[in-house]
């Protein structure tokens, strides 16, 4: 599955051998594709939203006319199924992942195969271009993400770390970033040059099907999973910022919008994020979003400010536990700080003087008080 590039279509394969074109807007179909013989495991939109690429189970690759629904070309060349398909940012070439382990480079308009990079020892589940055009990006069963050079189809990077099957890869908006997500439950970061892990995001309980990108700000990561869960991560810290359940089966393919407000999944519904903030403190104790420091959402007393950690969502957290801040649904008024009751700056002599007081107390009532009941 996959948007056009203004996000007002939506792209879908399914295992009944079609590919069907859908409104955003309305949730209206707009074209239905039929050619090939077995399940389309992968489509895309062409950067102009002109035409879709197909990667099948019948081992073909074909293109497709938007507007007409007709078939414009057949590459055929695999040797076992197509399960990865992208265009290129210019929409000159196509690139394809296939089982038979090999990553291939096709002309869009002639249906030529450019280029073959061999490398992966098992079968490559995703492949990519990035957005400058200049490298490709593969995951495979094999556990590796590769780059590859695509004039020449040698190997530029080899990333290494995941403990099984990497089945979705995605490079970000500015080509120096790679998503990846894995058979083994988690999906990471890694920096496209060197190769080094930046960040690894933890939480599905079952293999990561698909993280098919970056949102356009790069600031979050959409996966799907077999935990039949989509979630959405802060990609600078790693931390889930949510989780859209009603799920009764796996899903195998999720995508952001364009302009990042509503990621979609694999049975072709939308959601829109939960609104997040970035907080910081002020000196005083004040909690304020990051972008408008003159709002203040929440006050944290000076005292307890060694204990607190602020990360990038709506969370306070503290040695004794955490609040969670929902300044969206409920209104801030005065009364707010009634709730807040200082500590004695000496708890210790508090408590003595009041221990001093009841004894003192007592010993009077028993000594003048109890033989006056005990006369009568």
């Amino acid at each position: 599955m996959a948007f056009s590039s203004n996000g007002a279509r939506v792209v879908s394969g399914s295992d009944d051998r079609t590919m069907c074109i859908w409104d955003t807007t309305t949730g209206a179909m707009l074209g239905r594709m039929e050619g090939h013989t077995s399940s389309v495991i992968s489509v895309a939109f062409s950067p102009n939203g002109a035409r879709v690429v197909s990667g099948s189970d019948d081992g073909t690759v074909r293109i497709w006319d938007v507007t007409t629904s007709a078939e414009l070309g057949r590459m055929e060349g695999h040797t076992k199924w197509v399960i990865s398909v992208a265009f290129s940012p210019d929409g000159a070439c196509i690139v394809s992942g296939s089982g038979d382990k090999t990553v291939r480079i096709w002309d869009a308009t002639t249906g030529a195969e450019l280029g073959r990079m061999e490398g992966h020892t098992d079968r490559v589940f995703s492949v990519a271009f990035s957005p400058n055009g200049a490298c490709i990006v593969s995951g495979s069963g094999d556990k590796t993400v590769r780059i590859w050079d695509p004039t020449t189809g040698a190997e530029l990077g080899r990333m290494e770390g995941h403990t099984n099957t990497v089945y979705s890869v995605a490079f970000s908006p500015d080509s120096t970033r790679i998503v990846s997500g894995s058979r083994d439950k988690t999906m990471r970061i890694w920096d496209a040059m060197t190769g080094a892990e930046l960040g690894r995001m933890e939480g599905h309980t079952k293999p990561v099907c698909s993280v098919p990108a970056f949102s356009p700000d790069s600031a979050r990561i959409v996966s799907g999973s077999h935990d039949e869960t989509v979630r959405i991560w802060d990609t600078t810290t790693g931390t889930g910022l949510g989780r859209m359940e009603g799920y009764t089966g796996s899903v195998v393919s999720v995508a952001f919008s364009p302009d990042g407000a509503q990621p979609r999944d694999s049975k072709v519904r939308t959601w829109r994020p939960s609104p997040q903030l970035s907080c910081t403190q002020d000196e005083s104790g004040w909690l304020a979003p990051q972008d408008y420091p003159s709002i203040r959402l929440f006050w944290y007393p000076p005292q307890l400010r060694p204990n607190l950690v602020i990360p990038p969502c709506l969370l306070v957290i503290s040695k004794q536990g955490y609040a969670r801040l929902d300044p969206f649904s409920a209104p801030l008024g005065p009364d707010w700080a009634k709730c807040y009751r200082p500590q004695s700056p000496n708890r210790l002599k508090s408590i003595v003087i009041g221990g001093l007081t009841y004894f003192i107390i007592a010993q009077f009532l028993w000594y003048y008080v109890r033989p006056l009941f005990l006369f009568f």
